[in-house]
């Protein structure tokens, strides 16, 4: 088995992993000879994780592996020997970086015969890295997390049947664990992603990548490895396994869709402007933890089938936040809809554009007459000449030739005024365009604005998540 340790330098790391240092982020990555376990083995396992210098210093044993910090001449870090112990490059590290560095590990089957060894080890590696975890922090309540791309459907799979295939214990029995593909899957449409393959991703984020083969493709390569022994056919192996770990970190970066869809963002303003045409538009100004990794635009008509249109155009959105003022208004071209059609009565289109660690959302305001619908139309009667329902109470002593039973439909007040869409009842009297229609509106003039309001802030997280 040829195990190595490097500190590894990925181009980004983004700052809100270093927030959530505190989770105890492990990384990790796995090739195979097929996608059956049956039919296949394991043949390396790669992993990184953020080490202190504390931990490193003092619970590893040395040995004499190569070390080189440049990730660049990845293929001349190759002095471990068969069965070698794991380099500690702590004193190679460039102390000036913070408390600690971040640490990539390869476990390399050269002995097909030896797996079950493989995944001792591995085993092995986790109960000590979560161990000391605790040791270094012990307030700190997290276990570790397995951070992975689509490991959920294939590397944890493959190896808990390995491990009950050798009689060894599940070692993710008490490891969360977090799949950055079913994290980044929600938002392929309004990210425009042709493919969510990791490669693709990554080249889609402009991370860089030097190695040309695919995991399928490097069957035959450990194959021709087996045979020969040929350092550049391993070399080859390694690296492809080494940049799958690395940019995993980079790739963190996509929980910051979950945080702007789930309302972990900052409200910096909240305010009504005007676009060209003259439409009045409430325009909320967010404030996300980090940068995203790639820009976001989407546009939705309300009441056009209530469903989100495609992604549209990336907006001009500054990567950095800029004044309310100068950032953009939400009327623009959607599906072949000048900006100044309407559409469903009004139906201008809303809009999120979301760039750096800036997001706008650009909501138009409905102007004209809006219906609240009475649920207990038996108890009310429908006035037609005032085009209202009226509760019986007060209907009695109205003409009967001026009146008639409600009906569900009848059974309503109109309302006039400037209003906004809502997805629940967070605001009351709950208005529609229609009985059945899904998506319900509540008058701006009865309600303050305020960003510190939990009702604001649920509305506006509802009218987000209705463009995915």
């Amino acid at each position: 088995m040829i195990l190595l340790k490097s500190c590894i330098f990925p181009n980004t790391i983004p700052q809100n992993l270093y927030k959530n240092a505190e989770q105890n982020f492990l990384f990790f990555d796995i090739e195979t000879t097929g996608l059956s376990w049956r039919t296949s083995h394991l043949y390396l396992i790669g992993c990184a994780y953020y080490e202190t210098y504390s931990i490193s210093r003092g619970t590893q044993d040395c040995s004499d592996c190569e070390y080189s910090a440049d990730t660049q001449n990845f293929a001349n870090r190759r002095g471990c020997k068969s069965s070698a112990d794991i380099q500690d490059s702590a004193d190679n590290c460039d102390e000036d970086s913070g408390e600690g560095r971040w640490v990539l590990r390869q476990w390399f089957l050269d002995r097909p015969g030896e797996e079950k060894q493989l995944l001792e080890a591995f085993s092995d590696f986790l109960d000590t890295f979560a161990l000391s975890e605790e040791k270094t922090s012990p307030k700190n309540e997290h276990s570790p997390v397995l951070v992975h791309y689509n490991g959920s459907g294939f590397d944890l799979p493959y190896l808990r049947h390995k491990y009950e295939y050798f009689g060894l214990p599940d070692p993710f029995a008490s490891l969360e664990s977090l799949d950055l593909f079913r994290t980044i899957r929600p938002y392929q449409r309004l990210l425009q992603l042709d493919s969510l393959r990791q490669k693709a991703l990554e080249t889609a984020l402009g991370l860089p990548r030097r190695d040309p083969y695919s995991g399928g493709e490097l069957i035959d390569v450990y194959a021709q490895y087996m045979r020969s022994g040929e350092k550049t056919l391993l070399d080859h192996l390694l690296l492809h396994n080494f940049e799958d770990v690395q940019n995993l970190l980079p790739l963190y970066a996509i929980t910051l869709y979950d945080d702007l869809f789930s309302g972990n963002y900052e409200i910096c303003s909240l305010e009504m402007k005007k676009d060209e045409n003259g439409q009045d538009i409430l325009q909320a100004v967010l404030t996300l933890s980090d940068a995203l990794p790639k820009e976001l635009s989407a546009s939705f008509v309300p009441e056009a089938d209530e469903l989100p249109l495609a992604a549209a155009p990336v907006c001009e959105l500054p990567l950095t936040a800029a004044p309310v003022s100068e950032l953009p208004l939400a009327a623009v071209p959607v599906n072949g809809l000048d900006s100044g059609e309407k559409t469903a009565g009004d139906g201008a289109a809303w809009r999120l554009c979301a760039a750096g660690s800036t997001a706008v959302l650009s909501i138009p305001v409905l102007r004209g007459e809006l219906y609240h619908f009475f649920p207990d139309y038996r108890n009310y009667f429908y006035l037609p000449d005032e085009d209202m329902a009226v509760h019986k109470s007060v209907g009695v002593f109205v003409d009967a030739a001026h009146r008639r039973r409600a009906t569900a439909d009848t059974c309503y007040q109109r309302i006039t005024g400037r209003f906004l869409p809502q997805l629940s009842e967070c605001f009351t009297p709950v208005l529609r365009r229609a009985r059945r229609s899904k998506l319900t509106w509540f008058r701006l003039e009865d309600f303050p604005l305020d960003p510190s309001s939990d009702s604001v802030k649920t509305c506006l997280l509802q009218l987000i998540k209705m463009l995915l």
